[in-house]
């Protein structure tokens, strides 16, 4: 309890400060149609950045980010389908939504610590990934 009113008096601050990563990634991602970027409603506090792209396989951008020590990951894992206790129940389908979108969706990194640079240096990854090994030609960001 201690502990969550210590976080609780620093919730303006951290809320502000995640605010302005999402403009980061807004702007870094700016333009950049091939790659979408999803944020969650400012006023629910979001705790992701998730990104989708069509033009690669997700899991191969997941892994050159990884590769380059950016601690992504699929939006959530394992989903339903994947897990053990849930193998025998046939009434959740690998194809539902929860499962296309685990494998379409990426999670960036998003603590309130995180700078500007910081996020300008993963998208420029990011879009230099998707410009080289990818079907699509665009600039990085600025």
């Amino acid at each position: 309890a201690a502990i969550g009113h210590v976080q609780l008096s620093r919730y303006t601050k951290i809320k502000s400060q995640k605010e302005k990563i999402i403009e980061y990634y807004r702007t870094a991602f700016e333009g950049q149609q091939e790659l979408v970027n999803i944020v969650s409603d400012l006023d629910r506090n979001p705790s992701y950045i998730l990104i989708t792209t069509d033009q690669c396989p997700i899991e191969d951008l997941l892994d050159h980010l990884n590769n380059q020590n950016i601690e992504a990951r699929r939006f959530h894992y394992p989903t339903l389908p994947e897990h053990s206790f849930f193998k025998n129940y046939h009434f959740i389908s690998n194809s539902d939504n929860k499962t296309i979108l685990n494998k379409n969706i990426l999670s960036l990194p998003f603590y309130s610590a995180l700078s500007k640079d910081d996020v300008r240096y993963i998208s420029n990854i990011i879009l230099s990934y998707l410009k080289e090994k990818c079907t699509f030609e665009k600039v990085l960001c600025k």
